[in-house]
Protein backbone atom coordinates (compact mmCIF):
# COMPACT_ATOMS: atom_id res chain seq x y z
CA UNK A 1 0.00 0.00 0.00
CA UNK A 2 2.73 2.45 0.99
CA UNK A 3 4.90 1.66 -2.00
CA UNK A 4 2.59 3.64 -4.31
CA UNK A 5 2.50 6.80 -2.23
CA UNK A 6 4.07 9.81 -3.89
CA UNK A 7 5.39 12.01 -1.08
CA UNK A 8 5.03 15.72 -1.68
CA UNK A 9 8.26 17.65 -1.63
CA UNK A 10 9.09 19.16 1.71
CA UNK A 11 10.56 22.62 1.82
CA UNK A 12 13.39 23.65 4.09
CA UNK A 13 13.85 27.29 3.28
CA UNK A 14 17.15 28.85 4.31
CA UNK A 15 17.08 31.59 6.87
CA UNK A 16 17.09 34.89 5.01
CA UNK A 17 18.55 38.07 6.33
CA UNK A 18 16.46 39.42 9.17
CA UNK A 19 16.88 43.01 8.10
CA UNK A 20 17.66 44.87 4.92
CA UNK A 21 18.38 48.17 6.68
CA UNK A 22 21.83 49.61 6.16
CA UNK A 23 23.39 51.34 9.12
CA UNK A 24 25.86 54.20 8.85
CA UNK A 25 28.40 54.45 11.66
CA UNK A 26 29.92 57.82 12.41
CA UNK A 27 32.79 58.92 14.66
CA UNK A 28 32.04 58.74 18.36
CA UNK A 29 31.49 62.08 20.03
CA UNK A 30 30.56 62.90 23.62
CA UNK A 31 28.54 65.85 22.38
CA UNK A 32 26.27 63.47 20.49
CA UNK A 33 25.51 61.57 23.67
CA UNK A 34 23.66 64.16 25.67
CA UNK A 35 21.64 62.34 28.32
CA UNK A 36 17.92 62.10 27.68
CA UNK A 37 15.03 61.54 30.03
CA UNK A 38 14.62 57.95 31.26
CA UNK A 39 11.13 57.79 29.76
CA UNK A 40 12.39 58.58 26.28
CA UNK A 41 12.02 55.47 24.06
CA UNK A 42 15.05 54.02 22.36
CA UNK A 43 15.03 54.55 18.61
CA UNK A 44 17.31 53.01 16.03
CA UNK A 45 17.11 56.06 13.77
CA UNK A 46 17.76 59.67 14.48
CA UNK A 47 14.71 61.90 15.13
CA UNK A 48 15.33 63.96 12.01
CA UNK A 49 14.97 62.24 8.67
CA UNK A 50 17.63 64.57 7.21
CA UNK A 51 20.43 63.12 9.36
CA UNK A 52 22.15 59.74 9.25
CA UNK A 53 20.90 56.83 11.38
CA UNK A 54 22.04 56.83 14.98
CA UNK A 55 25.20 54.97 15.90
CA UNK A 56 25.25 52.31 18.57
CA UNK A 57 27.07 54.71 20.93
CA UNK A 58 24.29 57.25 20.56
CA UNK A 59 21.62 54.60 21.18
CA UNK A 60 23.49 53.31 24.23
CA UNK A 61 23.82 56.81 25.67
CA UNK A 62 20.09 57.59 25.64
CA UNK A 63 18.85 58.00 29.20
CA UNK A 64 22.26 57.40 30.81
CA UNK A 65 24.25 59.70 33.04
CA UNK A 66 27.29 61.65 31.76
CA UNK A 67 29.50 59.60 34.09
CA UNK A 68 28.31 56.34 32.55
CA UNK A 69 28.83 57.76 29.07
CA UNK A 70 32.43 58.77 29.88
CA UNK A 71 33.12 55.31 31.31
CA UNK A 72 31.75 53.67 28.18
CA UNK A 73 33.82 56.01 26.01
CA UNK A 74 37.04 54.97 27.78
CA UNK A 75 36.10 51.30 27.42
CA UNK A 76 35.37 51.77 23.74
CA UNK A 77 38.73 53.41 23.10
CA UNK A 78 40.48 50.41 24.67
CA UNK A 79 38.42 47.99 22.59
CA UNK A 80 39.15 49.92 19.38
CA UNK A 81 42.87 49.79 20.18
CA UNK A 82 42.61 46.02 20.65
CA UNK A 83 40.27 44.96 17.83
CA UNK A 84 40.51 47.87 15.40
CA UNK A 85 37.83 50.31 14.15
CA UNK A 86 36.61 48.00 11.37
CA UNK A 87 35.85 45.12 13.76
CA UNK A 88 34.12 47.49 16.18
CA UNK A 89 31.98 48.83 13.34
CA UNK A 90 30.87 45.27 12.48
CA UNK A 91 30.06 44.61 16.14
CA UNK A 92 28.00 47.78 16.29
CA UNK A 93 26.00 46.72 13.24
CA UNK A 94 25.23 43.35 14.80
CA UNK A 95 24.16 44.98 18.07
CA UNK A 96 21.87 47.42 16.28
CA UNK A 97 20.28 44.62 14.25
CA UNK A 98 19.73 42.56 17.41
CA UNK A 99 18.08 45.55 19.05
CA UNK A 100 15.88 46.12 16.03
CA UNK A 101 14.93 42.42 15.94
CA UNK A 102 14.01 42.53 19.63
CA UNK A 103 11.75 45.52 19.04
CA UNK A 104 10.06 43.79 16.09
CA UNK A 105 9.47 40.63 18.13
CA UNK A 106 7.94 42.68 20.94
CA UNK A 107 5.64 44.35 18.41
CA UNK A 108 4.57 40.95 17.06
CA UNK A 109 3.74 39.69 20.54
CA UNK A 110 1.75 42.80 21.34
CA UNK A 111 -0.16 42.68 18.05
CA UNK A 112 -1.14 39.05 18.64
CA UNK A 113 -2.29 39.82 22.22
CA UNK A 114 0.06 37.14 23.56
CA UNK A 115 0.68 38.70 26.98
CA UNK A 116 -2.53 37.27 28.42
CA UNK A 117 -2.05 33.98 26.57
CA UNK A 118 1.46 33.64 28.00
CA UNK A 119 0.13 34.12 31.53
CA UNK A 120 -2.57 31.54 30.86
CA UNK A 121 0.03 29.04 29.65
CA UNK A 122 2.28 29.54 32.67
CA UNK A 123 -0.67 28.95 35.00
CA UNK A 124 -1.22 25.47 33.57
CA UNK A 125 -1.33 22.92 36.37
CA UNK A 126 1.35 20.29 35.83
CA UNK A 127 1.86 17.31 38.14
CA UNK A 128 5.27 15.63 37.73
CA UNK A 129 3.89 12.47 39.33
CA UNK A 130 1.55 12.04 36.35
CA UNK A 131 4.36 12.00 33.79
CA UNK A 132 4.65 8.78 31.85
CA UNK A 133 7.86 6.82 31.26
CA UNK A 134 8.90 5.90 27.73
CA UNK A 135 11.12 2.88 27.16
CA UNK A 136 12.61 3.76 23.79
CA UNK A 137 14.37 0.41 23.41
CA UNK A 138 11.12 -1.46 23.92
CA UNK A 139 9.42 0.82 21.40
CA UNK A 140 12.10 0.04 18.84
CA UNK A 141 11.67 -3.73 19.26
CA UNK A 142 7.86 -3.58 19.12
CA UNK A 143 7.62 -1.34 16.07
CA UNK A 144 10.51 -2.46 13.89
CA UNK A 145 8.19 -4.46 11.65
CA UNK A 146 5.16 -2.16 11.78
CA UNK A 147 3.16 -1.90 8.58
CA UNK A 148 3.78 1.81 8.10
CA UNK A 149 7.57 1.69 8.48
CA UNK A 150 8.10 1.10 4.77
CA UNK A 151 11.28 1.08 2.75
CA UNK A 152 12.61 3.43 0.09
CA UNK A 153 10.34 6.27 1.14
CA UNK A 154 10.94 9.72 2.59
CA UNK A 155 8.97 11.92 4.95
CA UNK A 156 5.46 12.70 3.70
CA UNK A 157 4.34 16.18 4.62
CA UNK A 158 5.75 19.66 5.05
CA UNK A 159 8.83 20.72 6.98
CA UNK A 160 9.27 24.48 7.16
CA UNK A 161 12.26 26.32 8.61
CA UNK A 162 11.63 30.02 8.06
CA UNK A 163 13.41 33.13 9.23
CA UNK A 164 12.83 34.03 12.86
CA UNK A 165 10.14 36.68 12.42
CA UNK A 166 8.17 34.63 9.88
CA UNK A 167 8.36 31.53 12.10
CA UNK A 168 7.27 33.57 15.09
CA UNK A 169 4.31 35.00 13.17
CA UNK A 170 3.31 31.50 12.04
CA UNK A 171 3.33 30.14 15.59
CA UNK A 172 1.48 33.11 17.08
CA UNK A 173 -1.23 32.90 14.43
CA UNK A 174 -2.25 29.47 15.78
CA UNK A 175 -3.69 30.97 18.98
CA UNK A 176 -4.05 34.68 18.28
CA UNK A 177 -7.30 36.24 19.43
CA UNK A 178 -8.23 37.33 15.93
CA UNK A 179 -6.37 34.48 14.22
CA UNK A 180 -8.03 32.24 11.69
CA UNK A 181 -5.79 29.17 11.97
CA UNK A 182 -7.29 28.00 15.26
CA UNK A 183 -10.75 28.03 13.65
CA UNK A 184 -9.74 25.93 10.66
CA UNK A 185 -11.66 22.64 10.73
CA UNK A 186 -9.51 19.62 11.47
CA UNK A 187 -6.36 21.58 12.30
CA UNK A 188 -4.62 20.33 15.46
CA UNK A 189 -1.40 22.04 16.54
CA UNK A 190 0.97 21.27 19.39
CA UNK A 191 4.33 22.45 20.71
CA UNK A 192 7.06 20.04 21.71
CA UNK A 193 10.36 20.39 23.52
CA UNK A 194 13.01 18.20 25.12
CA UNK A 195 15.52 18.65 27.90
CA UNK A 196 18.43 16.41 28.86
CA UNK A 197 19.90 16.08 32.36
CA UNK A 198 23.39 14.58 32.56
CA UNK A 199 23.23 14.81 36.35
CA UNK A 200 20.23 12.48 36.66
CA UNK A 201 20.86 10.58 33.39
CA UNK A 202 17.33 11.36 32.27
CA UNK A 203 15.60 13.00 29.34
CA UNK A 204 12.34 14.89 29.62
CA UNK A 205 10.04 15.59 26.69
CA UNK A 206 6.81 17.58 26.58
CA UNK A 207 3.82 17.88 24.27
CA UNK A 208 1.46 20.80 24.92
CA UNK A 209 -1.65 22.05 23.15
CA UNK A 210 -4.80 24.04 23.77
CA UNK A 211 -7.53 22.11 25.57
CA UNK A 212 -10.17 23.56 23.23
CA UNK A 213 -8.32 24.81 20.20
CA UNK A 214 -11.13 26.96 18.78
CA UNK A 215 -11.69 28.80 22.06
CA UNK A 216 -9.19 31.62 22.47
CA UNK A 217 -9.68 31.75 26.25
CA UNK A 218 -9.21 28.00 26.62
CA UNK A 219 -6.60 26.62 29.00
CA UNK A 220 -3.57 24.58 27.97
CA UNK A 221 -2.99 20.85 28.30
CA UNK A 222 0.56 19.71 29.03
CA UNK A 223 1.84 16.14 28.91
CA UNK A 224 5.29 15.18 30.16
CA UNK A 225 7.27 12.02 29.47
CA UNK A 226 10.44 10.63 31.00
CA UNK A 227 13.19 8.64 29.31
CA UNK A 228 15.61 7.05 31.78
CA UNK A 229 18.62 7.80 29.65
CA UNK A 230 20.59 10.95 28.84
CA UNK A 231 20.07 11.14 25.08
CA UNK A 232 21.71 13.38 22.57
CA UNK A 233 19.80 16.67 22.36
CA UNK A 234 18.81 16.18 18.72
CA UNK A 235 17.58 12.65 19.43
CA UNK A 236 15.59 13.93 22.40
CA UNK A 237 13.96 16.63 20.26
CA UNK A 238 13.00 14.01 17.68
CA UNK A 239 11.49 11.75 20.34
CA UNK A 240 9.33 14.71 21.38
CA UNK A 241 8.13 15.08 17.77
CA UNK A 242 7.55 11.33 17.60
CA UNK A 243 5.41 11.45 20.75
CA UNK A 244 3.28 14.30 19.36
CA UNK A 245 2.64 12.36 16.15
CA UNK A 246 1.93 9.22 18.17
CA UNK A 247 -0.81 11.07 20.05
CA UNK A 248 -2.31 12.15 16.73
CA UNK A 249 -2.19 8.57 15.46
CA UNK A 250 -4.01 7.36 18.57
CA UNK A 251 -6.66 10.06 18.16
CA UNK A 252 -7.22 9.24 14.49
CA UNK A 253 -7.48 5.53 15.27
CA UNK A 254 -10.03 6.28 18.00
CA UNK A 255 -12.02 8.58 15.73
CA UNK A 256 -12.30 5.90 13.07
CA UNK A 257 -14.19 3.70 15.55
CA UNK A 258 -16.91 6.31 16.12
CA UNK A 259 -19.44 7.17 13.45
CA UNK A 260 -19.41 10.88 14.39
CA UNK A 261 -16.03 11.67 15.99
CA UNK A 262 -15.58 14.89 17.93
CA UNK A 263 -13.30 17.37 16.16
CA UNK A 264 -11.63 14.93 13.73
CA UNK A 265 -8.05 15.66 12.72
CA UNK A 266 -7.09 16.33 9.10
CA UNK A 267 -3.98 18.49 9.62
CA UNK A 268 -1.40 17.70 12.33
CA UNK A 269 0.93 20.65 13.04
CA UNK A 270 3.93 20.24 15.35
CA UNK A 271 6.14 23.16 16.42
CA UNK A 272 9.71 22.44 17.50
CA UNK A 273 12.56 24.81 18.32
CA UNK A 274 15.24 22.40 17.04
CA UNK A 275 16.44 23.16 13.53
CA UNK A 276 18.93 20.25 13.42
CA UNK A 277 16.20 17.74 14.29
CA UNK A 278 13.86 19.03 11.57
CA UNK A 279 16.67 19.13 9.04
CA UNK A 280 17.60 15.54 9.84
CA UNK A 281 14.01 14.39 9.39
CA UNK A 282 13.78 16.20 6.05
CA UNK A 283 16.84 14.43 4.69
CA UNK A 284 16.12 10.93 6.01
CA UNK A 285 14.22 8.01 4.53
CA UNK A 286 12.67 5.07 6.30
CA UNK A 287 15.30 2.69 4.91
CA UNK A 288 18.31 4.90 5.73
CA UNK A 289 20.55 2.80 7.97
CA UNK A 290 22.66 5.83 8.85
CA UNK A 291 19.74 7.84 10.24
CA UNK A 292 18.78 7.26 13.88
CA UNK A 293 15.92 4.89 14.65
CA UNK A 294 13.67 7.70 15.88
CA UNK A 295 14.13 9.58 12.59
CA UNK A 296 13.04 6.57 10.56
CA UNK A 297 10.08 6.06 12.89
CA UNK A 298 8.91 9.66 12.34
CA UNK A 299 9.11 9.07 8.58
CA UNK A 300 6.96 5.97 9.06
CA UNK A 301 4.44 7.90 11.16
CA UNK A 302 4.11 10.56 8.48
CA UNK A 303 3.36 7.91 5.88
CA UNK A 304 0.78 6.20 8.07
CA UNK A 305 -0.97 9.51 8.80
CA UNK A 306 -0.93 10.30 5.09
CA UNK A 307 -2.61 6.96 4.43
CA UNK A 308 -5.26 7.85 7.03
CA UNK A 309 -5.91 11.20 5.36
CA UNK A 310 -3.96 13.43 7.77
CA UNK A 311 -1.45 15.99 6.52
CA UNK A 312 1.64 16.38 8.73
CA UNK A 313 3.36 19.75 9.10
CA UNK A 314 6.54 20.28 11.09
CA UNK A 315 7.48 23.91 11.76
CA UNK A 316 10.49 25.45 13.38
CA UNK A 317 9.72 28.06 16.05
CA UNK A 318 12.30 30.28 17.79
CA UNK A 319 12.85 29.18 21.36
CA UNK A 320 12.70 31.40 24.45
CA UNK A 321 10.88 34.21 22.63
CA UNK A 322 7.79 34.32 24.89
CA UNK A 323 5.71 32.17 22.56
CA UNK A 324 3.16 30.59 24.95
CA UNK A 325 3.26 27.02 23.64
CA UNK A 326 7.05 26.91 23.43
CA UNK A 327 7.50 28.44 26.89
CA UNK A 328 5.14 25.89 28.45
CA UNK A 329 6.77 22.97 26.63
CA UNK A 330 10.19 24.12 27.81
CA UNK A 331 8.95 24.32 31.41
CA UNK A 332 7.34 20.88 31.36
CA UNK A 333 10.32 19.18 29.69
CA UNK A 334 12.65 20.54 32.37
CA UNK A 335 10.31 19.20 35.04
CA UNK A 336 10.20 15.79 33.36
CA UNK A 337 13.98 15.37 33.28
CA UNK A 338 14.13 15.21 37.06
CA UNK A 339 13.31 12.07 39.09
CA UNK A 340 10.09 11.94 41.08
CA UNK A 341 10.62 12.89 44.71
Amino acid sequence: MDETIQPPSHSVSPTPSTSSVEFVLSKFSLHDLAPASPSQPISLTSPSSDTAPMTYEQIWGIGRSPRAIRRYHRLRLRMEARFGPAEMALRDQRKIKRKQMKNLEAAHLKEACMKRELKRAKKTKVSPSSFQTIDIHERVIMEQDSEFDTKHNAFVGQIQIQDRLSAMTQALSEHARDGTRRKEPGRHSSHVDASVSREYSMTGIAVVHKSHRQDWASSWTAKGYRIHEALDQEDAEEWAIWQALQLILEKVSTDRVHAKPHDPCSVAVVYSDSKPALDRIAKATSHDDVAPVVTRKIVGQSRELYRLGVEVQLHWVPGHRKIPGNELADLVSKMARKPVK
